[in-house]
């Protein structure tokens, strides 16, 4: 199986349905991209958004602030999508940019880097302050506490978001050489039940234990895949479906942000040495 093909699996929905139940009625998805809309410099002219599937940011990006960006996917399905909406997307790679240097002011990368595999995630670092001029913005899962499955095919444990790596404010500092963070902002909310509980969760799930039926995921290594479906009229279940809603509501959580935007500004290049002053400043003072 391809790595975009994972990004391309829409099960019992159509394109149009799973972005509309999936995307744009997620009034806490929505309320991020509209904070990273008002957070793009005020000079900006020019926007590339990396990794970004069927070009929800980029439309609200022109809709609040006039503010016409380019996007790039890996998914077909998705920028097929997006141009079919009036939306700028091409097809392109993360890691291996067809652009020049500095060729735009803001580079965005949202819920893109936790994604990306060994190799790939290093050479789009490097790819992503190379093309941007003045700024550039990341939007990752904040801390976040991975869950793991095992697939029931092949024996492969993975995270079913395919999340790879995990991001704090600390590992955010200085991702990109040359540019400075000026700004991090945590948004959203998450409820996490205590490490004991999560490891016995963990426990759980790599051992097969616990039930994979409201799981979705595409084995990265056979391909197997259990994709998304519709929510069905009844629920056969619904006494067991309270009863876990009833103890869920007495577990001691944890409440802790869900996402965490980082803004980046290019460093300014320090003055280049004047050689001739320097030596004639020593030569004065030996």
């Amino acid at each position: 199986m391809k790595k975009h093909d994972w990004y391309s699996e829409f099960g019992e929905y159509t394109i149009e349905e799973y972005v509309k139940e999936r995307i744009l009625a997620n009034a806490d998805e929505i309320e991020r991209l509209n904070l990273i809309v008002s957070l793009v410099p005020k000079d900006t002219s020019t926007l590339l958004d990396v990794g970004c599937g069927v070009g929800i940011f980029l439309d609200l990006l022109y809709k609040k602030r006039k503010i016409k960006g380019l996007g790039i996917d890996i998914s077909e399905d998705k920028v097929n999508f997006a141009r079919k909406h009036n939306i700028l997307v091409e097809k392109g790679d993360v890691g291996s940019l067809r652009f020049d240097d500095c060729s735009f002011d803001v580079v965005a990368a949202l819920e893109v880097l936790e994604h990306l595999p060994y190799g790939t995630y290093e050479k789009a670092l490097k790819e992503i302050a190379r093309c941007a001029k003045k700024a550039i913005i990341i939007s990752v899962p904040y801390d976040e506490k991975r869950q793991f499955i095992k697939c029931p095919y092949c024996g492969t444990i993975f995270n079913p978001n395919y999340h790879l790596r995990v991001f704090n404010e600390n590992t955010l500092s200085s991702l990109f050489p040359g540019f400075k963070v000026k700004k991090m902002i945590k948004i959203g909310t998450v409820y996490r039940i205590p490490l004991f509980l999560e490891y016995m969760q963990r426990m759980l799930s790599i051992s097969g234990k616990l039930s994979l039926k409201n799981v979705e995921f595409v084995c990265p290594a056979c391909g197997f895949s259990k994709p998304p479906s519709k929510e069905k009229g009844g629920n056969s279940k619904p006494f067991l479906k309270k009863a876990l809603r009833f103890i869920w509501k007495f577990l001691p959580k944890l409440k802790q942000a869900r996402w965490i935007i980082a803004i980046y500004i290019k460093s300014e290049p320090r003055a280049p040495t004047n050689l001739r002053v320097v030596n004639s400043y020593y030569s004065k003072t030996r």
